[in-house]
């Protein structure tokens, strides 16, 4: 199976929450812990949930999404890069700061 075709078939995540299980479907992976990269473009996430439970996750797409808070990146220490929804507005004060360096 491809991977659009493993996006097509979990295209939308339940209630909008970022579930462990989503994780798992989108990567492949069955430890949450060893994700490196979530590719949740169009998703209907608008919410980050388990993300912060992806201790090694380096980059994250959920552009075209409904995501106002992205606080749960902040737990994350190997984290570099987020694509948020086509820029929408974040609320930066939900947001912290360290460890994200750049938001393309």
């Amino acid at each position: 199976m491809s991977a659009n075709e493993k996006l097509e078939e979990c295209r939308m995540v339940e209630d909008g929450y970022l579930s462990e299980q989503f994780v798992k479907q989108l990567t492949g992976d069955f430890d949450i812990a060893c994700v490196i990269h979530i590719q949740a473009r169009n998703t209907g996430i608008e919410n980050l949930g388990c993300v912060y439970m992806c201790q090694n996750l380096v980059s994250l797409d959920v552009s075209c999404n409904k995501i106002n808070d992205l606080s749960p990146l902040y737990m994350l220490q190997n984290f570099a890069i987020v694509k948020p929804q086509q820029q929408q507005n974040i609320s930066s004060q939900r947001f912290g700061t360290p460890p994200v360096t750049s938001l393309t």
